[in-house]
């Protein structure tokens, strides 16, 4: 038979709120960690993305011969 319970029924201490305080505390470092992961590879995204742009700019200008061809 199964049965269920409630943690610290009857001791008058919150268990289950200390254990979620228990949890959130464990998963702060990494939480900071994956952020400064996010921050650095936003850093690095928009410079590759720059120069991306700035190749794909400099291919198309070296096929333009006038001003015309720019143009189009």
């Amino acid at each position: 038979m199964a049965t269920t319970s409630s943690l610290g029924v009857g001791t008058g201490i919150d268990l289950e709120s200390m254990l979620t305080k228990i949890i959130a505390a464990e998963k702060a470092p990494i939480t900071r960690i994956e952020t400064k992961i996010s921050e650095a590879n936003t850093k690095i995204s928009v410079p590759v993305r720059l120069n991306r742009n700035w190749m794909l700019c400099s291919r198309q200008l070296r096929h333009c011969n006038s001003l015309r061809d720019f143009l189009q």
